[in-house]
């Protein structure tokens, strides 16, 4: 056999190592954020959990004031975990602008930007949501108060809360329209 055959074979099986490793990193990954959404979808006998309730956060407006979850008990919520610099975040923004502007008086939207002060500073997120002419509600979790709470790992993650506090679904990575408003409709439903 000659050497560029050799080679060949060599890239070859290196590849499918390649592809095998990204397939086994990824299960594990899927299990690992399965774990995540059952455990804070699903009663527990933890007092911050009796009754599948969302833990609160406190994360800060435009006008730097601080807002807690528990602000807005009573009224179902959906709060959206997401940064500027993330392409699947970036690309679910407009439709949750246009749904916080269709229901935005029977749901409270969240909109919360994991702001660490270098990559996501709250200067250059404000510019980027006006930039693009987004008008939804916009908070900064620069204490990572609210990403602690719901074990934050990976975005966008979106959390469906009913209106007496207790989650209804916990979704990781990028929603379409179609599930936002498959969301709502169950939360708006159950009031």
């Amino acid at each position: 056999m000659d050497k560029t055959k050799i080679k060949l074979i060599a890239v070859a099986g290196l590849f499918v190592l390649i592809l095998a490793s990204a397939a086994v990193a990824y299960r594990k990954f899927q299990k690992t954020t399965d774990i995540l959404k059952d455990e804070l979808t699903a009663p527990s006998s933890s007092s911050a959990r009796k009754n599948n309730t969302a833990p609160d956060f406190t994360v800060f407006s435009t006008e730097g004031k601080e807002v807690k979850l528990s602000d807005f008990a009573g009224k179902p919520v959906i709060v959206n975990f997401w940064a500027s610099w993330c392409p699947p975040c970036r690309a679910e923004l407009p439709d949750y602008d246009n749904l916080a502007k269709e229901y935005g008086e029977k749901i409270q939207f969240m909109m919360v930007n994991l702001t660490d002060g270098s990559a996501e500073t709250i200067e250059g997120v404000t510019d980027f949501v006006h930039e693009n002419g987004w008008s939804f509600p916009l908070f900064f979790d620069t204490k990572q108060s609210a990403a602690r709470n719901y074990r934050i790992n990976s975005i966008p993650v979106s959390v469906f809360i009913k209106a007496d506090g207790t989650i209804s679904d916990y979704q990781i990575g990028m929603l379409t329209e179609k599930k936002l408003r498959e969301e709502i409709k169950l939360l708006i439903n159950e009031q």
